[in-house]
């Protein structure tokens, strides 16, 4: 009797671990095809801004949708001038969202550049054409930056115009108007003169008029 129920448990445990066995061997290749396999590299965002593109991809399992963190992206600039020449690749980290990796690629110069994408582990690759903009020209420094604006050039402003200047002792140098617009100082002094002159020869032929003559 002993030896048919040990018989029985025997048959009972093979029968399980066959059949735990059947069921990992149907697991396992169900689990390998979900992150493995082709895979493909879609672009969400390709923004150009001064000096570069802010570029966003999702690398996606096609078998089953899922997401591909894990894998290895980078991003070249192709010169246009010489779109054959290698480019320097530019790595694109994953963002903490699944499959999306992204980041800013610098750009030489303006104009229109061609972005080739690609992703290793899973395999894929793609290719986008942006427009990148001149930066925005520098305002030039004003008063409000704390620079002081230059001083003005001498008298500028301060003279209206005819006006005439003064010299150093303090006289007007304009031949014709005094500092209060009448007349110079040295026409009144050229006329005190000749008055002083018309004056002492009046005196003169008057003592000489009164002087008695010779008497005959």
């Amino acid at each position: 009797m002993s030896c048919r129920i040990a018989a029985g448990v025997r048959f009972v445990l093979a029968a399980g671990v066959l059949a735990l066995v059947g069921a990992l061997g149907l697991v396992a290749p169900s689990v390998a095809g979900a992150h493995g396999g082709e895979a493909r590299l879609d672009l969400l965002e390709a923004e150009a801004v001064p000096g570069g593109v802010e570029l966003a991809v999702r690398v996606t399992y096609v078998n089953d949708g899922h997401g591909a963190s894990d894998a290895t992206v980078t991003a070249v600039v192709v010169d246009p001038d010489d779109p054959d020449a290698p480019g320097t690749p530019v790595s694109l980290p994953a963002t903490g969202e699944e499959g999306v990796h992204g980041g800013l690629v610098s750009t030489p110069r303006p104009g229109t550049w061609t972005i080739r994408l690609t992703s290793v582990e899973p395999t894929a690759s793609a290719e986008v054409s942006v427009d990148v903009p001149a930066p925005a020209p520098t305002p030039a420094p004003g008063p409000e930056a704390g620079i002081a604006p230059p001083p003005p050039a001498p008298n500028a402003g301060t003279d209206p115009v005819g006006a005439p200047v003064a010299a150093a002792d303090g006289v007007p140098t304009d031949g014709d108007q005094g500092g209060d617009g009448g007349p110079a100082v040295w026409v009144w002094l050229l006329g005190g003169a000749a008055a002083v002159v018309a004056v002492g020869a009046g005196v003169v032929l008057v003592r000489q008029g009164s002087r008695p003559g010779p008497i005959d």
